[in-house]
């Protein structure tokens, strides 16, 4: 079935999303530390987030692939990456990072939802010739492109020519940006470019849910391969018996 390619192209864009989101504040750190007037812990605590659901939570995704199947394992995933990039969208004002933050340990649980899928995938939708190319896709590739475009847009839309003048070059502590004359028009610069950056993740996000809702079916119509039949019939046996 030709549509298996959709599948793993929806899947792919989804997880490269999520990575995207996930590494959104490394590469302007220092703007970020500064604009918020938080230290470079909780600077990195937004990436680091992502590790630390992922080590408590890995176990989801298993569990949710058994109990609830791909469809709805990723449909929930992808809910919970538009949830996580609107709540960050929420935390763009100086005094919100907690909103912020909160987003990122949301879309965080995507990651911990999607990492388990890609073999999976591969397994219910893929020929065994085709299942290397796909897992590779899957889990290898597409998250890379993510933490490309991550680090590729941050410097690109959020940042300043105020910025050295407003927090200076000590990356080191905690500065106060309101004591600089240059802080009003500094903050508006910071402000827009993060919100229109976030708004626009968001934006994304919400419509790969709609699209991840419509062209992602949790099976073909019939298995890929041999292999796949006997075990879905296995599976349909057991589920009898009990």
């Amino acid at each position: 079935y030709w549509w298996r390619w959709v599948v793993l192209l929806v899947f792919s864009v989804n997880l490269a999303s999520n990575n995207a989101q996930w590494l959104t504040f490394s590469p302007i750190a220092d703007v970020v530390r500064c604009y918020y007037g938080v230290s470079n812990f909780w600077v990195n605590s937004l990436s680091m987030v992502y590790m630390l659901v992922y080590i408590l939570c890995f176990m989801l995704s298993a569990l949710s692939l058994d109990r609830l199947g791909l469809r709805t394992t990723i449909i929930i995933a992808s809910c919970l990456n538009a949830l996580g990039a609107a709540l960050r969208v929420a935390g763009t004002g100086r005094h919100y990072f907690w909103l912020l933050l909160s987003g990122q340990t949301v879309s965080a649980l995507t990651q911990a939802l999607m990492w388990g899928a890609p073999s999976l995938l591969s397994s219910v939708w893929f020929p065994p010739s085709e299942r290397a190319t796909a897992t590779a896709f899957a889990g290898a590739i597409s998250p890379q492109f993510g933490i490309l475009v991550g680090f590729g847009l941050g410097p690109l839309l959020v940042h300043s020519e105020l910025t050295p003048q407003v927090c200076g070059n000590d990356t080191t502590k905690t500065t106060d940006p309101e004591s600089s004359p240059f802080f009003g028009q500094w903050q508006d610069d910071i402000y827009s470019g993060l919100f229109y950056y976030l708004l626009g993740q968001a934006a994304f996000s919400v419509v790969l849910l709609a699209i991840t809702f419509i062209a992602f079916p949790n099976a073909p119509p019939t298995p890929p391969s041999i292999s796949r039949q006997l075990l879905e019939e296995s599976s349909s046996v057991q589920l009898k018996t009990l």
